[in-house]
């Protein structure tokens, strides 16, 4: 007859469990170190139940621990995953391991940890196994230690944590009550314990007794954790600057610097390296040169033939005092939840990318123009106009995307022929496009006017005069990133036209919208990154801070707004001449063009960085001197334990193992042993032989037949065969040898019999997992 597993409930226990982990997640969060700390309270909840709920199952310790594996890889991600805001799933996935990996590379790499998913997702999974597991232990075992030890850890690292920084500190009480409920559950759990063991004595006991013990534990719990907590506050008032604090607050720094970088991202005055286009920009005096990677950009298609891939950051219209402003755009919520965008223009090319951000905090979202949707709930900056066509000048994300992150973009991107352009010549423009897109600043209207008449003398179409423009600068200006002084109360472009000719993207497509609007063609500023480096290797853009570009766009009716390529060093952009060219044109990435130059460092060394360097190799020398100091100290203090050890083990225990003198000193004091302690202490007095053949019960055990006191070895191996024969050989090669060291004088092969055990214990755990994979057993 099967009879019913012994199980552990007990609903005060449980309760117990319940009020100490749910008062460690509480303090957690009243350190505020990040956002969505609430997240870890409902995980904590949702482990115990299934925690406490698995333990009172009939499921066996396999099945139970495959339920919570699966439990684990779905719930936490999950819970990860409500934070970002997608309308795809798969997406939010994606982001969550992006941001995961990022943050992981940055801690290998032992640079500060800018994003706080990172440390979330850490204390996530630790207290929901801290929760699964302590529930679990608690009814199957009586055992719900694992759970309490790692929420008092982080209540211990929380209460230091206000400690070091001076803080202020209202969480108090909540540690008092996870230290009080805690101990309160180990007098329940002992009591459950003994009273199992009375009951298989048959001992009578009287029912007052558990309260009497559980009142009991609460008094001494309080009275404990009240000395404790007030003992540390005490002492310190009364010593403050002691010699023997300051060690340890040295000791205690060391420490924390090696794990700053891990929790950097917790809420702190740590700089954050913060990606964004503001509704101003200046021109500048050079150009970015940064090799590191931006985001990274994979279209759905791969590369484009007859045109090129530019990632909009934002769209700028009027020229004033030397920089570009974005005006008259107002909010507006776009992407997530919302319908598509719309548009009528003719020549276009739907496309689909996914940009992945490869920085701290990425606040505008770069996209091919002009957008149709993205899988995020964002801010555009819109100009509001009447008729289709939206005028989407930026995508705003609040809250930044933190690195690792992505998202997708669909867009309407222009890809017209020449033909197309051509066709629009004798339209009108609408009249918000010449009210919004041909100003310029009176002031240097003629000289402007003057040179652009020049230029594009003979062109009688605005496609004409736009291409011949482009063609000019590209011939006439020389690309440079650092610029020379401008005098002040010239205009930049003015400068950059008829004195320097020197200059860099800013200043060529600047350049190029202010001639063309000259001649009443409109045109506009486009501030964002050139296509980047096609890795073909993973299909996508790599865009790196040397990539940041500046281009101007065109406005042709019927068509929209065409991207021009001004600067020197960026590939020509050319557009087909009809739409057989257009469907049979070839790539147009990168190769061919202009690399962008790399500057290098100035080798001049001032007074300063001197002083600086001498200061680095002063404290790089006391820091090997106390490296070689603390080495030496702890293998002298190592060696001596060592010594210790040895005359100890040599003159008070004798022949006596280690774990039984432990098991044999608890007994003697009236203590029980843990089982682990017992079971070590078992294997400890065997001999190398029976250690062998234990893996014949072990294999036993893991097959649900444990091998009972009355069976010989050789019965014990007849069993385990009958039941897995796949294990026949080394059990017999085993066997063999274990009766010849037992019964006969016969030598026997040591070496044969542990590759004997080792085969029998893989060759079972095998066979095992196949059969559970199958669901066989």
């Amino acid at each position: 007859m099967r009879t019913k597993p012994v199980r552990w409930w007990d609903l005060p226990a449980a309760i117990f469990l319940t009020i100490a982990l749910f008062a460690a997640v509480l303090r957690l969060q009243t350190t505020n170190w990040t956002p969505h700390l609430s997240l870890v309270q409902w995980l904590v909840l949702i482990g115990l139940v299934l925690g406490l709920a698995l333990g009172k199952s009939r499921f066996g310790p396999r099945v139970s621990f495959l339920f919570g594996f699966i439990f684990t890889i779905t719930l936490v991600p999950w819970a990860l995953c409500t934070l970002i805001r997608s309308e795809l799933w798969l997406e939010r996935l994606q982001s969550l391991w992006g941001r995961l990996v990022a943050a992981g590379g940055q801690l290998v790499a032992n640079k500060p940890v800018d994003d706080a998913i990172l440390i979330l997702g850490f204390l996530c999974l630790l207290f929901w196994l801290a929760a699964l597991i302590a529930g679990y232990q608690l009814t199957r075992h009586a055992r719900p230690w694992f759970g309490i030890l790692v929420a008092g850890v982080i209540v211990l690292i929380v209460d230091y944590s206000f400690e070091m920084f001076a803080a202020v500190d209202t969480g108090t009480a909540l540690s008092l009550v996870f230290f009080l409920f805690s101990v309160i559950l180990v007098a329940r759990v002992y009591y459950l314990r003994s009273q199992s063991d009375w009951n298989e004595r048959g001992q009578m006991v009287e029912n007052e007794v558990g309260f009497d013990i559980s009142r009991g534990a609460a008094i001494a719990a309080l009275g404990l954790v009240l000395v404790s907590w007030l003992s540390p506050r005490v002492i310190k008032s009364f010593t403050p600057g002691t010699l023997e604090s300051r060690r340890l607050s040295e000791q205690f720094q060391a420490f924390r610097d090696r794990i700053s970088n891990a929790v950097s991202s917790l809420n702190s005055q740590a700089p954050l390296f913060v990606e964004t286009l503001g509704s101003s920009l200046a021109l500048g005096s050079s150009t970015n040169l940064s090799q590191e990677t931006v985001f990274s950009v994979k279209p759905e298609e791969g590369r484009l033939t007859g045109g090129r891939y530019y990632w909009t950051g934002r769209v700028y219209d009027a020229y004033v005092n030397g920089q570009w402003v974005s005006t008259e755009t107002q909010p507006a919520p776009f992407g997530l939840g919302l319908a598509p965008t719309t548009y009528t223009y003719i020549g276009r090319r739907e496309v689909s990318v996914t940009v992945t951000s490869h920085i701290s905090l990425l606040r505008t979202l770069y996209f091919p123009s002009p957008p149709i949707s993205i899988t995020r709930e964002v801010e555009a900056e819109i100009f509001p106009k009447d008729g289709d066509n939206p005028e989407i000048t930026a995508l705003i994300s609040q809250p930044p995307l933190r690195a690792g992150e992505s998202y997708q973009v669909r867009a309407a991107i222009s890809a017209p022929t020449v033909a197309q352009m051509l066709a629009s010549t004798n339209l009108e423009y609408p009249d918000w496009v010449t009210e919004r897109y041909l100003q310029l600043p009176p002031g240097i209207l003629s000289r402007i006017s003057d040179l652009a008449k020049k230029i594009t003398a003979g062109e009688t179409t605005p496609y004409g005069k736009a291409t011949a423009v482009t063609s000019w600068l590209r011939s006439n200006i020389e690309y440079q990133t650092v610029l020379p002084e401008i005098p002040s109360g010239v205009d930049p472009i003015v400068w950059f036209l008829y004195n320097s000719k020197v200059g860099f993207c800013n200043y060529y497509a600047s350049a190029e919208v202010l001639l063309l609007r000259s001649l009443g063609i409109p045109a506009r500023m486009v501030v964002g990154y050139a296509e980047g480096t096609w890795n073909p290797e993973v299909s996508e853009f790599e865009v790196a801070g040397k990539d940041y570009h500046a281009w101007p766009e065109v406005f042709f009716p019927d068509v929209g707004w065409v991207p021009f390529e001004p600067t020197s060093s960026q590939p020509v952009l050319t557009y087909p001449s009809d739409n057989n060219q257009a469907n049979s044109g070839t790539s147009s990435g990168p190769a061919g063009g202009i690399p962008t130059p790399f500057i290098p460092p100035s080798s001049g060394t001032s007074l300063e960085d001197l002083a600086a360097i001498r200061a680095l190799q002063e404290e790089a020398n006391r820091q090997a001197t106390a490296r070689a100091i603390g080495i030496g100290g702890g293998t002298l203090s190592a060696g001596l334990l060592a010594f210790a050890l040895y005359r100890w083990r040599k003159y008070t225990l004798k022949s006596t193992p280690i774990p039984t003198w432990f098991e044999q000193t608890l007994s003697k004091r009236g203590m029980r042993a843990p089982r682990w302690l017992v079971n070590w202490s078992v294997r400890a007095r065997r001999t190398p032989m029976e250690n062998y053949f234990a893996r014949v019960p072990e294999m036993l055990r893991v097959w649900g037949q444990p091998a009972d006191l009355d069976l010989t070895p050789s019965e014990q191996v007849q069993r385990l065969v009958k039941i897995v024969p796949e294990v026949s050989g080394p059990a017999q090669a085993l066997l063999a040898e274990y009766e010849h060291a037992a019964y006969s004088r016969r030598h026997f092969d040591a070496f044969r019999a542990r590759q004997a055990a080792d085969d029998l214990r893989l060759k079972g755990y095998q066979t095992w997992f196949k059969r559970l994979i199958r669901f066989d057993i």
